[in-house]
């Protein structure tokens, strides 16, 4: 699971075993296993309302109406990540 680092900006790749890759580019605070976490489920989203051969021979857009609803729920890496919400309740706890 590569990512790179570009002034204040890290982008990270993942491709399935499907074949089909996701790239989402953060900020740098933004927590690396949440970015993964995104990109999985986008792909798993993806692939479940397009048939391997749509995006295959797609050559064009294909619409992803969820998009713009998984975006909003990982905008807080907290909120999205239950391990990151468990330790913060500890770290509250504390």
């Amino acid at each position: 699971m590569p990512n790179l680092d570009h002034l204040e900006y890290t982008g990270y790749v993942y491709t399935n075993l499907a074949g089909l890759c996701g790239v989402i580019i953060t900020d740098q605070e933004y927590p690396q296993r949440v970015a993964f976490a995104l990109i999985n489920r986008v792909l798993e989203e993806f692939m479940a309302i397009h048939a391997r051969e749509q995006w295959l021979s797609c050559n064009g857009q294909l619409e992803f109406p969820q998009l713009p609803r998984l975006l909003q729920q990982f905008q807080n890496p907290q909120q999205a990540d239950s391990i990151m919400r468990v330790q913060r309740e500890i770290d509250e706890t504390k």
